[in-house]
């Protein structure tokens, strides 16, 4: 009997052996490929590649974060091999690993852990310029928004009636925007967000003010080439006494101008877009300005030019040299140069 029972026992044992493994004890394999990609300032997109699951179904995968290696607490539970954590700090680094549990209940290692910087916003828009460039439209230009992270995609253009009430105008990739719904002698504000691929925007840039003239003239509107050689004198001429109380000078090469320019007391306003006026005449004066009290030039580089002296008791001839101090240009004018090259002057004093 006792050899009997021993018998039985082996062949017990021999058959458990024979048996396919059970799947209680079946092991959970972990997640392979995990990759974390920042996709907003708040947002970071998590992929894995699913495990083999042998003879037993994975059910889902537990999801991991935290702000060190060291430190890892669940935050999901997902179906599928991907997960988007949402509703994190800008400029903040965060890592991840990922662990598998299969039907039986069994729970895989973790994953290799891996790490994801989200980006900051993009910073604000630089250098922003509002110019009438007619009666009728107003450019705008800005300075490229530097990167938080991720690249700038979107330019949102806002414009208002005061700086306290803008409104969004435009979407535009382009560092520069048109506005063609102004109105003649209407002030406008204008300020401009950017956007990165993941939609997360700067702050707004500083806002600028334009007002749309009321009767405009160009050069071009008179035949100048503007090529930076050509003598474009007699059509700056004819801008200038025109009637236009503002005169624009569009971007191009160059006013080549060889002989005095007469200002007329009905300009109140000569500017362009950084257009260089290139005196080609030495001693020669490059403007006069005829019992003039009030007069705004800017925006506009004058090249070649060196002198200044009156015409006569009722002119004020004025030449200007980019690279000294303004003149003081008499008692019956006034003079505006912006861009940081002139202040205001009247009467022989700075104001």
């Amino acid at each position: 009997p006792a050899s009997r029972g021993a018998s039985s026992l082996s062949a017990a044992l021999m058959l458990l052996a024979l048996l396919p493994y059970s799947s209680a004890s079946a092991q959970a394999a972990a997640p392979t490929s995990l990759v974390a990609t920042p996709v907003s300032t708040t947002k970071i997109s998590l992929t894995w590649s699913a495990p083999a699951s042998g003879s037993v179904p994975i059910q889902n995968y537990r999801v991991f974060r935290g702000t060190a290696a060291s430190n890892q607490s669940q935050v999901a539970t997902v179906a599928q091999p991907a997960y988007t954590d949402a509703s994190r700090s800008p400029a903040t680094t965060y890592y991840y690993g990922v662990e598998t549990a299969n039907s039986s209940g069994n729970v895989s290692l973790m994953s290799a852990l891996v790490s994801a910087n989200t980006p900051a916003p993009p910073a604000a828009a630089a250098n922003l310029v509002a110019t009438p460039t007619s009666t009728s439209t107003i450019g705008l230009t800005w300075s490229t928004a530097d990167s938080g992270g991720l690249p700038v995609q979107y330019y949102h253009v806002f414009r208002g009636s005061s700086a306290a009430n803008l409104s969004p105008v435009a979407v535009v990739t382009q560092t520069s925007y048109t506005d063609t719904s102004v109105k003649p002698a209407g002030t406008y504000y204008y300020a401009v967000q950017a956007a990165d691929t993941g939609a997360d925007l700067s702050p707004m840039s500083a806002i600028v003010p334009a007002t749309v003239p009321t009767n405009m003239a160009t050069p071009q509107d008179f035949g100048a080439r503007c090529d930076g050689t050509s003598d474009d004198t007699p059509y700056v001429q004819r801008a200038l006494t025109s009637g236009a109380n503002v005169v624009y000078f569009p971007q191009c090469a160059g006013y080549v101008i060889t002989g005095p320019l007469y200002v007329p007391p009905s300009v109140e306003r000569i500017y362009g877009s950084g257009s260089p006026i290139i005196q080609k005449t030495m001693h020669t004066k490059l403007l006069v300005i005829r019992n003039h009290d009030g007069l705004e030039i800017d925006h506009l580089t004058f090249t070649g030019v060196a002198a200044i002296g009156p015409y006569n008791s009722n002119d004020t001839a004025i030449t200007i040299n980019s690279s000294s101090l303004p003149p003081s240009i008499g008692d019956n004018a006034h003079m505006s140069i912006h861009d940081n090259h002139f202040l205001a002057w009247q009467g022989g004093a700075e104001i």
